[in-house]
């Protein structure tokens, strides 16, 4: 198989995002900021990509490049990874040097980040609190109503 080339990673990203022709794609276009591209849909994306060019991402930092998606109110309390790095732009340039070494070759800038994930933890303690009230509210009602 022959090494990728520019053209080869213009046309997976002109297939995979719609809105990308023309003057606004170049080497060093932000694909994600530029097109406005969010979350999952940038993980579904550099997964494609990935599958399509055979590029192991072991070292893939998604934090850097995205947020996620959802609602995340433990986010509100303690920030989540992506709020903790500065964001570095995905380019067609980056893709192709990934896409010719088949690896995520992208060095990041050093950063630290908790073990765990306590905007996660939080979040499911919220949840597990409106659990228990809706189940303390309702189901007295509902063991009358059927027994």
């Amino acid at each position: 198989m022959a090494a990728p080339t520019l053209d080869d990673i213009y046309r997976f990203i002109q297939a995979e995002i719609p809105n990308a022709k023309g003057d606004r794609l170049s080497e060093e276009t932000d694909l994600f900021g530029t097109f406005e591209i969010q979350a999952d849909e940038c993980a579904t994306f550099i997964e494609k990509f990935a599958q399509q060019f055979k590029v192991d991402l072991d070292g893939y930092l998604w934090y850097f490049h995205h947020g996620e998606a959802g609602l995340n109110l433990g986010g509100f309390l303690v920030k989540p990874p992506y709020q903790r790095v500065e964001r570095l732009p995905i380019t067609p340039a980056i893709l192709l040097k990934s896409a010719t070494k088949r690896r995520w070759k992208l060095t990041y800038p050093d950063h630290t980040l908790p073990k765990k994930r306590w905007d996660m933890v939080i979040n499911k303690i919220i949840l597990f609190l409106v659990f228990f009230y809706l189940l303390n509210r309702f189901a007295p009602l509902l063991l009358e109503k059927f027994i």
